[in-house]
Parts: structure tokens; sequence; C-alpha cells
């Protein structure tokens, strides 16, 4: 599959569709010995479910951009803040990918060059997010929430989350940066503008948000684009490809 400089691909998988045991069995024998034995120690058969599908997926879709790399034969390193990237040499491509999941949800990007963070979060009407807002939000971003009525915050919330995650993730600190250290604003033209408040950090980035049939929002970062600028493709309706008709079949069985 071509992918080029400043793309970003966006795969959006839903569990349902991964849930039977044909596919689980199917899925399983594409991990590493490493990946079998954590999924081996999920007690709860949704958790080890999820793990399985996950791992296999990236794998599957990597081998998309990199045909000639076998699904099971990417090798993954993260680094001290948990963050995975391909370790694998000889790569035609220099190829990065994020994921992220949620109830029912996975979302993998995948872009060349191009460091990149991915999130997403199911809407969640009842979650009492005022108390989050206060301990994890930025002033500026608190002012924005508390002007809404109670029934837009929730979605600015979900929405203004997945983006900080998305870029903490991009910057390959997850958690251990400050939510606060930083705030982002939607300005008059769509686009998402971000300001370091507390440290130095990446400036030159580039976000994408979405939302998902009105029950999820997902948000990339990207750092580095051209111009801070990218294109996001949904490439979600190759799935069936990638799942059903792909070339590996045979030489893993039905």
């Amino acid at each position: 599959m071509d992918i080029l400089k400043q793309q970003v691909h966006l795969w959006c998988i839903d569990n349902h569709i991964i849930e039977d045991k044909y596919k689980q069995s199917y899925f399983c024998r594409f991990l590493s010995e490493k990946e079998k034995l954590k999924a081996s120690k999920l007690k709860l058969k949704k958790h080890r479910s999820s793990y399985i599908a996950t791992r296999a997926i990236i794998r599957l879709i990597l081998s998309e951009y990199e045909e000639s790399v076998s699904p099971s034969d990417w090798v993954f390193k993260k680094n001290k803040h948990g963050k995975p990237r391909i370790s694998n040499t000889s790569l035609l491509k220099n190829i990065h990918f994020n994921i992220s999941h949620t109830k029912g949800m996975i979302v993998i990007a995948v872009s060349l060059d191009l460091e990149l963070g991915a999130d997403i979060e199911e809407v969640n009407y009842r979650r009492n997010t005022d108390g989050i807002v206060n301990n994890f939000f930025y002033d500026k971003e608190k002012y924005i929430y508390y002007r809404l009525n109670k029934k837009n915050r929730i979605p600015y919330f979900f929405e203004i989350w997945t983006l900080k995650e998305s870029y903490m993730k991009a910057c390959g600190l997850g958690f251990s940066m400050p939510m606060d250290s930083f705030f982002l604003q939607k300005e008059s033209d769509g686009n998402i503008t971000i300001n370091i408040v507390k440290r130095k950090m990446k400036e030159d980035v580039f976000f994408w948000h979405k939302s998902l049939n009105d029950r999820y929002k997902v948000s990339l970062c990207m750092i580095g684009s051209e111009n801070n600028q990218c294109v996001v493709i949904d490439k979600t309706n190759f799935l069936q490809n990638v799942f059903i008709n792909n070339r590996y079949r045979g030489q893993y069985g039905k």
C-alpha cells in the first residue's frame, strides 16, 4: 500500500468485527512469543481478546506498507515512557505508527517520517468531567469549559482530552508530561493551536480531530509536518482486505 510524505492513514476498527473465535484463533498466529505470554496473563476475556486483536491488526496493517515483512516478523520496542516504535532493520520506508483503543473501538495511525500520536475516547455523558478538568486542564481551557452549558461540556471535554493526549503521545512522553503544561485552542478557521506555558516542548505540530458516529472522539497529532500541515486519509474501508483477503492466509492457514 502506498503512502506519501505528509500523509497519515487512519484505520478505525470496530471490536464487533474481530470478536468471534475464528478471528481470535487466526490473530494469535501473528503474535510474538512475548505477546502471547502477555495475552495469557490477562484474566478478563474481553481484555485478552482486545489485546490479541490489536497486536495482530497492527502487524497485518504494517505489512500492507512493507510487503517484504510478514506480519509475524515485525519487531517493536518501547521508549522509557511506553511509546512503541518499529525496530526492524533494512526497511524500505521510515514508518511511524500509533495505537489507541477504547470501549468498542481501536484506532491505528500510520505515517512516513512523521512522529505521531493518536487517541480515541468514548463520549460518556455520565462521567463527572468537572473534577478532571479542575485537576488537569490549563486555566484557559477551564474557562472555556465552564462557559459552556452542561450538555456541551462533555463533548468539549473529550475533544480537548483526546487532542492533548495525542500530543503527549506524539512527543513520546505520555502522562509523564503534565497536562496543564500546555493548552489548546480552536481558531476561527477550525485549526487547533498549541500554547506552551511550563517547559520547552514541540511546537511544530499539526492537529486533526473528528467525531465517529457521535459516540467517539478521535484525535491525531503529527510532529514535523511541512508548514504544520498534513493530509489524513481514512483507510477503514480497506480493513476487509487486510483481514479476509490478505496474502498471508495461505501461510497461516484458515
